[in-house]
């Protein structure tokens, strides 16, 4: 398996905005990734509830998608998960990479790969999958979201498993800025505006990256549209990103974001 040569490339690759290229292509973002997330409530509930998931990889494959600096995939390694480590950002894998030369080439193969064209990945190939810290909102358009899912469906074997970490889209109440950016969305998705859902952020100090908010509802029609069936949720505070329990109200208001297990049919 080979990634696409991306860079270089005149043109950025499809399904990528320019503020998102100018995030993957960056060195210095890579160089600090590890730093400035070391202590960040949301990784630290990504990387428990991987732990809890998928304790027992016994050299089944499993691709981190989105995977930055690698810090998922370097537990799921420890974990004996064979790890296809897939991401934009080619000096984010080569960090990686430099910061774990223990692992062998047998437990993690770095690919960089566009999630908006994940078909590299072959059918039915992987027990299992992860998309953490809302790099499914990273991929603005519905239909390439559409598009990245059916692919992870596709390569999923019969019974493999989805974990996703995505952000509520009612987490905006929370301050007046994001009451406001709510009723403006609430025009976008009356008129069917493509960018709906979408809010501009200064990532890290490069303006304009995108990030999907999603209804509940939302979120899981996108995921029965491609054959996964949601198994199992945390709802997190969006501060703290502890569990904050079960119901109809914290799910779909309260929640500030959610980890899904979802399952292929």
């Amino acid at each position: 398996m080979t990634s696409r040569p991306f860079s270089g490339r005149k043109r950025r690759p499809e399904g990528v905005n320019e503020a998102l290229w100018a995030y993957a292509t960056s060195q210095r973002l890579a160089d600090d990734e590890t730093s400035a997330f070391a202590d960040h409530p949301l990784i630290k509930a990504d990387l428990k509830w991987v732990k809890a998931k998928l304790w027992n990889g016994n050299n089944q494959i499993v691709a981190d998608l989105g995977c930055g600096s690698g810090r998922a995939s370097s537990v799921l390694a420890e974990m004996g998960w064979q790890v296809i480590s897939v991401d934009l950002s080619r000096p984010m894998l080569e960090k990686f990479m430099e910061e774990q030369g223990g692992l062998t080439d047998s437990q993690v193969l770095p690919v960089q790969g566009n999630l908006a064209r994940l078909e590299f990945i072959p059918s039915a190939r992987l027990d299992a999958a992860v998309c953490l810290f809302s790099t499914l909102g990273m991929i603005p358009l519905q239909i390439d979201r559409q598009r990245f899912l059916k692919s992870v469906s596709m390569a999923l074997k019969p019974g493999g498993v989805l974990l996703i970490h995505a952000h509520n889209w009612w987490v905006q109440k929370n301050h007046n800025q994001g009451i406001r950016w709510m009723i403006r969305d609430l025009w976008r998705r009356m008129i069917r505006d493509k960018d709906y859902g979408n809010r501009d952020a200064q990532y890290r100090g490069i303006p304009g990256v995108k990030i999907h908010m999603f209804g509940w509802n939302e979120i899981e029609s996108e995921l029965n549209r491609v054959g996964l069936q949601v198994k199992t949720v945390v709802n997190l505070n969006a501060t703290t990103a502890e569990d904050i329990g079960d119901g109809f109200i914290t799910q779909r208001i309260l929640a500030g974001g959610w980890l899904i297990e979802a399952t292929r049919n």
